[in-house]
């Protein structure tokens, strides 16, 4: 299991989860675009209706009750978390203009290896071409 680097993983978002919360920025066809130096322009309408079914991302912050019930925390914030696909809230932040789900601790199922973000490119560009 990978972990990012918990310090490198800010709330930028002004939304902080409480009780069994968890807040969790969605993987973004864009951003991995970017980060791999690719020009490619996905359109809006494929873009948005990408994030509304999301469900993997990185955890930003966990509410104090989520996960107290279970003998460890399912992730630590900066993991790669794998969610449920129709759970929770997505809301853009005011603030950093990214967009968030805010979702249940229970609808997080899994943790992913840093890797595993990266292999679905080739599927979201077909999507968008």
């Amino acid at each position: 299991m990978t972990t990012l680097v918990e310090s490198s993983v800010k709330n930028t978002s002004g939304l902080h989860p409480k009780g069994r919360a968890v807040l969790v920025l969605p993987h973004s066809i864009e951003n991995e675009l970017r980060a791999r130096g690719s020009k490619i322009v996905v359109p809006q309408t494929t873009s948005d209706r990408a994030k509304m079914v999301e469900d993997r991302g990185i955890l930003v912050e966990v509410g104090a009750a989520a996960w107290m019930d279970e003998p460890e925390p399912r992730a630590i914030v900066g993991e790669i978390v794998l969610t449920s696909k129709w759970s929770g809230t997505l809301f853009t932040s005011p603030l950093d203009g990214l967009m968030y789900k805010l979702c249940n601790a229970d609808d997080v199922y899994a943790t992913a290896e840093e890797g595993f973000l990266l292999n679905v490119l080739s599927d979201a560009t077909k999507e968008a071409a």
